[in-house]
């Protein structure tokens, strides 16, 4: 299985000025989870990713979230909202935890050195996922 690490940002419309508690609930446990059928769309180039790979959502230098890609669409122009393409989630998998921090990951994932690193591909024993499930299971 691959992990893949979505960077956000606090500066979209959508989460400024909100907690990190806030953004949890409101999109990825009701929005995403339900309103929004599971689709995250991103606004930038986007990522190389499979069907199957784990998505961990980043904000704040922290995890704070994360979801199985079902697919990826890429638009053949962007939305009026600038949106390039959307990651389809498995709505059953969106899951939101208590933020796991950048000291914690990298003991969980080797290889893993920094955020905000959207290029990053990481491949994951089962040792480590399970640990990393565990983890997330807090």
């Amino acid at each position: 299985m691959n992990i893949r690490i979505i960077p956000m940002t606090i500066y979209n419309s959508e989460f400024e000025g909100k907690t990190i508690n806030q953004i949890q609930k409101e999109f990825f446990d009701d929005y995403l989870t339900y309103e929004g059928k599971g689709w995250y769309y991103y606004g930038r180039k986007g990522m190389e990713a499979n069907k199957g790979d784990l998505l961990l959502f980043q904000m704040k230098n922290s995890i704070i979230a994360s979801a199985k890609l079902n697919d990826i669409i890429r638009f053949k122009k962007p939305t009026i909202d600038g949106n390039l393409g959307v990651y389809i989630l498995s709505k059953n998998t969106i899951k939101s935890f208590k933020p796991i921090t950048k000291k914690e990951l990298s003991e969980l994932i080797i290889g893993f050195k920094t955020f905000s690193q959207i290029k990053q591909r990481f491949y994951i024993s089962d040792v480590s996922l399970k640990l990393l499930n565990a983890r997330m299971s807090l």
